[in-house]
């Protein structure tokens, strides 16, 4: 494989893109990636212990939407030489435009998910091993900073394919784990109280099935 690992880029495209050497299945791993984080194992899996597989619906839907984009849209961008949203809105409008539209991005994603998925991994290590929340996020914020900053993509989708297969692996275990603990899987069907179906009832207050195709959660 030509791709090469652990050497600083020395492009702007090995930097960002990683020189275009990605396999496929590294790719669909750090796509896998991007939709999990502590928000999915820590609050998603607590919002699933109360309403059910539904929760996970609009995930399924979603990898349609993937496939659709990743065989019809996205080949018209890489024909352009277009890889971000930012990079288009310049080739559509004018690079003010690419600008106010990365800044808004950062600033949202460091204001919105980036301090929830933190503060919920804090939360883990504070409970489990004592370990301050402030001073957890501190650390883990200052070293993603580091490895990204000198590594770029190539750095982040190998830590993508770590974090997949231990969270995957762990995720079994505690579902094989908890099966038996419970009695076994007739047990686990019979105490799951409807909880196991993929569409909750319209009438639902908190997840009518209409809100997977129109809002998520709703």
């Amino acid at each position: 494989m030509a791709f090469k690992t652990g050497h600083k880029p020395d492009t702007i495209e090995e930097y960002f893109l990683a020189g275009r050497k990605l396999p496929w299945w590294l790719i669909g791993c750090a796509l896998q990636a991007t939709g999990i984080s502590t928000e999915q194992t820590v609050a998603i899996t607590g919002l699933r212990s109360r309403l059910g597989f539904a929760v996970s619906s609009y995930q399924l839907l979603a990898s349609i939407s993937l496939v659709i984009i990743s065989l019809f849209i996205l080949p018209i961008y890489l024909r352009v030489g277009i890889n971000t949203i930012p990079e288009y809105l310049e080739y559509r409008f004018v690079r003010t435009t690419r600008v106010l539209t990365s800044f808004l991005i950062l600033i949202l994603y460091i204001l919105g998910p980036l301090g929830s998925v933190l503060y919920s991994g804090a939360m883990i290590f504070e409970t489990f091993f004592g370990i301050n929340k402030l001073f957890f996020v501190q650390i883990i914020g200052l070293t993603s900073a580091l490895f990204i900053i000198r590594g770029g993509l190539s750095s982040i989708v190998w830590t993508d394919l770590f974090f997949v297969s231990s969270v995957m692996l762990s995720m079994a275990i505690i579902t094989i784990l908890g099966i038996i603990h419970i009695g076994g899987f007739e047990n686990f069907t019979l105490k799951s109280d409807g909880r196991l179906h993929s569409f909750r009832p319209i009438d639902s207050k908190e997840m009518p099935w209409p809100s997977v195709f129109l809002g998520g959660y709703g």
